[in-house]
């Protein structure tokens, strides 16, 4: 006997000895079903009355190898006993013919109740599946273009998206922008003030004027031509006419510097203009996808409830269809093959079961000898022991002669003996 193949990991064999233990016992339940003992009487000739089925069921038996207990081998005998030889072959192979045809039946049977329960369960999944399906894109028609966004807030665990990843960009731009246009601020209010004092400009630190490369150069060109004139003045008096060419130089660097600043203003204005343009169009992008976002995150828990629904959907579908697979592999192959495998034909012992031709013979003598005795001594008088005086006195009256052994008899009423 064999597991079904399409129901194990591996191919026809039992995933323990339980199993197969209960697959012996269906086969014993089966090999004495009212059919199969009705079917194997009608094939060898004989009329499947109630009585011959019972007498079969009784002569029937599927038994283990001798030393094995029943359940814990593959192999079992399967044994048929008739009082005439060749007929107890004749009924061994006809009950192991329709027995192997019960079985497939019976395996038959149960894969079609099993194909008609699965395959509710499949169209029962498949109705499931389609709802869920129909709510879950719903909502994605109502996401719209988010929706890639959506999604790849499910499938990262950090809940990360372009989204997220735009919002932050145009957050660390606004930081920037806001940082030029404070250091722009700054650097208005030192030019204004250099326009009334222009030695305030010398003063203010060249991270300040990046944005004005032009003052830089001509503030960098005064404090040169100062530091020539010290070093002129510190070897020549103030007449000498490389001093007085150094301090025209200087004059006319820092009047292109004073005159340069009012241009300055002007640009700095201008860039202050553009940062808080900017800046405004910065802070609407940011409040749209803080919106986008907060709209999303909004919709993300039902979406992920009926994501996750349409996932178990899918493996459920996934699973009826798996076991409505195999269902159906079963019920193909009951009908193609069986569960059970013949060894060999039917052999017949050499010896007839119970006692041999002498020994019938000799109980035979036996039994004769003793019927005969019985029914002698029941027959024949004088063979018994008589009781009484009349029974006596009638066995003389016929002639019959015997000797006998003397017996005492003590009337109740005197002390009269009799002898017989």
């Amino acid at each position: 006997v064999r597991n079904d193949a399409a129901s194990t990991e591996t191919a026809g064999r039992f995933r323990d000895a339980e199993e197969m233990k209960v697959t012996q016992e269906t086969i014993l339940e089966v090999v004495k079903s009212q059919r199969v003992l009705a079917d194997a009487l009608q094939e060898v000739g004989t009329a499947p009355s109630p009585d011959a089925v019972e007498d079969l069921r009784d002569a029937v038996s599927l038994a283990a190898p001798a030393g094995v207990e029943y359940g814990k081998t593959e192999i079992s005998y399967l044994t048929v006993k008739d009082r005439d030889r060749r007929r107890a072959v004749a009924l061994a192979s006809a009950v192991a013919k329709h027995l192997e045809l019960a079985l497939r039946r019976l395996r038959d049977s149960k894969a079609q109740s099993m194909v008609a329960e699965v395959s509710k369960t499949v169209t029962v999944a498949e109705s499931e599946l389609t709802d869920a399906s129909q709510r879950l894109g719903a909502i994605e028609q109502q996401i719209g273009a988010d929706l890639s966004d959506l999604r790849n807030m499910e499938i990262s665990a950090t809940g990360d998206s372009d989204l997220r990843r735009r919002l932050n960009s145009i957050q660390d731009e606004l930081r920037a922008v806001s940082a030029e246009h404070q250091a722009a601020e700054v650097l208005r209010g030192v030019l204004v003030t250099a326009q009334e004092d222009p030695s305030q400009l010398l003063a203010t630190p060249n991270r300040l004027m990046v944005s004005q490369p032009v003052l830089l150069k001509l503030k960098e060109g005064v404090v040169a031509a100062q530091l020539k004139v010290s070093m002129l003045l510190g070897q020549m008096s103030e007449l000498h006419p490389q001093v007085l060419a150094a301090r025209e130089e200087e004059t006319e660097i820092a009047q292109r510097l004073y005159a340069e600043v009012s241009v300055a203003v002007r640009g700095v204005e201008a860039d202050l203009k553009l940062a808080d343009a900017r800046s405004r169009w910065l802070e609407g992008q940011r409040d749209e996808l803080t919106g986008r976002l907060e709209r999303l995150a909004g919709i993300r828990p039902r979406y992920s409830m009926v994501l996750q629904e349409v996932h178990q959907r899918n493996e459920a579908m996934a699973n009826a269809r798996r076991k409505l697979a195999t269902a159906q592999a079963a019920q193909a192959g009951a009908q193609s093959a069986g569960l059970i495998t013949f060894v060999d034909s039917p052999i017949a012992g050499k010896d007839p079961i119970g006692a041999g031709s002498l020994s019938i013979l000799l109980a035979g003598l036996l039994g004769g000898l003793a019927t005969g005795g019985a029914v002698l001594f029941l027959t024949v008088p004088s063979l018994r022991l008589p009781n009484t005086t009349e029974e006596t006195f009638a066995a003389s009256q016929r002639g019959w002669g015997y000797t006998a052994p003397t017996v005492g008899l003590q009337a109740s009423s005197s002390n009269e003996v009799l002898g017989a």
